[in-house]
């Protein structure tokens, strides 16, 4: 059998924040963050399994990892191609109480190629009505 010549990936995938959304539960705050990722041509693939959104709540506390939807593909199915994916997570239980209203989150994803972006964070807050300010990057 021939075995498939490597797919030569160096870039890092770009990941592009799309969506930041509180909702008011009872007595806390549901935040929706939505984002893309692009792993450029020639690209090895993203395992959905590689990305993730971690978050810190409260600061401070340590990494949970918060359950994902959404998933990636080549583009046009073909690998070797750029590949695209659209993912949605949820952060539960957000207080607006002031001092309990700030966490923090980032995105990790890895490709194939073991290409990742350097980690970065944003430090959100939640308003009363819960809508999401981001003050800090």
């Amino acid at each position: 059998t021939r075995t498939p010549t490597p797919i030569p990936d160096f870039d890092d995938p770009q990941v592009t924040l799309k969506l930041l959304k509180g909702e008011k539960g009872s007595d806390t705050c549901k935040v929706t963050i939505g984002f893309d990722i692009d792993d450029p041509k020639p690209s090895a693939g993203i395992n959905n399994a590689d990305v993730k959104l971690l978050y810190e709540y409260p600061i401070g506390s340590g990494d949970k990892s918060a359950p994902l939807s959404g998933a990636g593909d080549w583009e046009g199915g073909t690998p070797g191609e750029r590949w695209l994916g659209s993912y949605t997570g949820q952060i539960t239980g957000v207080s607006t109480e002031v001092g309990k209203n700030k966490f923090k989150f980032r995105v990790e994803v890895t490709d194939k190629a073991g290409n990742s972006p350097s980690p970065g964070g944003f430090i959100l807050e939640v308003a009363p009505d819960c809508a999401v300010i981001k003050t800090d990057v």
